[in-house]
């Protein structure tokens, strides 16, 4: 049986389209058909669900493994393969792409058929929440592998979508204007943010195109930069900062320093790091939980205060805490309000 009749076994609602079929995905609650199916050259099973789930949750919903994917006789897997991507001179390749698709599945398709299934894949939508792109991961022993899949006026490439890029849930932002956004680098930090309940967007590919994307849904809101541990973090939340201040409206900008609250944070260390970590989860939680920033308390070297939330400063029945995250040390303050010296002089 091949692999993706064994697939299809499983599914037995599966409609064909052509060479493809589409079918409501195991791994969640899923209302619309959004796993689509289909062949590669060499005989193993494409699978790919644009609601985000991951191939092994996929396969683990139902009862199967990665290598049942698999033919019998494959190429070898990714992980086997050198890595000459990784250097700038195959960068640069990566940037003029030979191949238009007529659709991204095909353009995810060939990625797929390259380096095997994907750990990760991150849906980018254009404000009328049509898909204008996709960012894809693996995970090999030599490091993680990421590549785009961009939509141009030609059709779907393996390349950065067209300028100006939109945000990373960018539905999210449209809807939920009244929220503070937390700032982060790269999708895995925005659904670490997004874990801890929190609004929170990215640009797409890197730090090093903050300037590509379209920050203008952000005008005029409250946002919060949580750059990685690095120089590359320090650098992107200047130049993120700085395209926020020449919005119109310009948005009100925070850049918080995550080693400043924790000291060993790793160098290139991120929010995600943090929260994976399990012990810092509820420290973590109370880093961002606040329903807004106070705009009276001085905070210097960029610090930040937090509410717990749903709790009243004024109702004495409920007790309150004050976090102020410092550079060096927590601070809690039960019931009190905040000292003189922390406000901002007059």
């Amino acid at each position: 049986m091949k692999p993706v009749e064994l697939l299809l076994s499983k599914l037995p609602n599966a409609k064909r389209h052509g060479k493809t079929w589409s079918v409501r995905c195991p791994a969640h609650d899923d209302k619309n058909p959004s796993l689509s199916i289909g062949e590669g050259e060499d005989g193993r099973a494409l699978i790919c669900c644009h609601a985000g789930c991951t191939p092994d949750e996929i396969v683990a919903a139902l009862g199967l493994k990665l290598a049942d994917l698999m033919p019998e006789k494959s190429y070898p897997p990714t992980t086997a393969r050198p890595k000459p991507r990784a250097t700038r001179k195959t960068k640069t390749s990566t940037t003029r792409p030979s191949a238009t698709f007529a659709t991204y599945f095909d353009a995810i398709t060939e990625l797929t058929r390259q380096y095997g299934p994907f750990a990760a894949i991150w849906k980018y939508r254009n404000t009328d929440g049509y898909e204008e792109g996709f960012v894809l991961r693996w995970n090999t022993p030599a490091g993680k592998i990421i590549r785009p899949v961009g939509k141009t006026t030609a059709g779907w490439i393996i390349g950065g979508m067209s300028e100006p890029r939109p945000l990373y849930q960018l539905s999210e932002l449209l809807e939920r204007t009244t929220e503070p956004v937390f700032v982060v680098e790269g999708e895995k930090c925005v659904e670490a943010v997004e874990k801890l309940r929190r609004l929170a967007t990215t640009s797409p590919h890197g730090s090093q195109s903050a300037s590509k994307a379209d920050w203008t849904p952000l005008a005029g809101r409250e946002v919060v930069i949580l750059p990685d541990n690095d120089e590359a973090g320090a650098k992107y939340a200047g130049d993120v900062a700085g395209i926020l201040a020449n919005l119109t409206p310009p948005a009100t900008v925070r850049v918080v320093r995550l080693s400043d609250a924790w000291p060993d944070l790793a160098s290139g260390g991120d929010i995600a790091d943090l929260f994976y970590q399990r012990v810092l989860r509820d420290d973590l939680y109370f880093f961002v939980a606040g329903r807004r920033l106070i705009p009276n308390v001085y905070l210097p070297m960029i610090e930040l205060a937090v509410f717990f939330e749903g709790e009243d400063f004024t109702d004495a029945a409920n007790r309150v805490t004050i976090i102020l995250i410092t550079k060096r040390t927590e601070r809690i303050m039960d019931g009190k309000e905040v000292p003189r010296d922390h406000r901002k002089p007059d």
